[in-house]
């Protein structure tokens, strides 16, 4: 099968888009107060294990990708906008991902191939994907069958099981403060992403008011030397105070 070759503008553009793609189909899921519904709370612990998987895989293509752009020879505003925004969801997605260590994130995958694919036999036959993170880059790895069981009980069993430890990681992962995490959910949004991608294509700066506020905010981000940091938790508790 023939390699698609894509320009920098379609790169940066598909990156973008992918952004889009998994803040809404997983992280809206995180941020939704669960309070009291012990349904969606379960549905969170088990989404998590989605969402770092696909956190891991937007860090490797866009660390491999983003090497051969070179900023010097971008046209137009909209297209370095655009490129800051992958930017900085590298910086929080490196940020995330570093909460768990390996084997943390090799149970996680273990849920996900059987939550999204049904996949059992992964468990017993099959070599698990690992994910591990040096010097700011992923580094992709795989744990053998005869080791997977020892280390997914390495974790699960002083937590009390893996239900109980997804709990766990989930309760971690609610309660870290990120650096960027307001500022990526802020800019990730659908409208605002479907709205840079029109200028891209275009080549145009006319951003439409969500764009233009998204990406004024970022800004003051460039020159402070630790930018504020936010938690899921915080959002919510913030977003509460402003209904009441």
């Amino acid at each position: 099968m023939a390699k698609i070759l894509r320009t920098t503008d379609e790169t940066i553009v598909d990156f973008l888009l992918l952004i889009k793609s998994t803040n809404l189909n997983w992280f809206g899921m995180f941020y939704r107060d669960s309070a009291g519904d012990a349904f969606i709370q379960k549905t969170q612990h088990q989404i998590l294990s989605i969402y770092f998987y696909a956190l891991f895989d937007w860090l490797l293509e866009y660390q491999k990708q983003r090497r051969m752009i070179d900023d010097t020879t971008i046209v137009g505003s909209a297209l370095m906008d655009a490129l800051a925004i992958c930017d900085l969801h590298e910086k929080t997605a490196l940020e995330l991902c570093s909460i768990f260590n390996t084997d943390e994130h090799m149970v996680m995958t273990y849920l996900r191939h059987h939550l999204v694919h049904g996949h059992v036999t992964a468990f017993f036959d099959r070599p698990l994907q690992t994910f591990e993170i040096s010097a700011g880059k992923v580094i992709r790895g795989w744990s053998k069958p005869a080791d997977t069981n020892a280390r997914r009980a390495k974790i699960t069993e002083p937590l009390g099981g893996l239900e109980l430890t997804l709990k766990h990681f989930y309760e971690r992962f609610a309660e870290f403060p990120a650096v960027h995490w307001a500022n990526l959910n802020s800019v990730s949004r659908a409208v605002v992403i479907d709205d840079l991608e029109r200028c891209v294509v275009t080549n145009s700066a006319n951003y439409a008011p969500d764009t233009i506020e998204a990406i004024a905010n970022l800004g003051p981000l460039s020159y402070l030397a630790e930018p504020p940091r936010v938690s899921i938790i915080m959002m919510q508790e913030h977003r509460a105070a402003r209904r009441a």
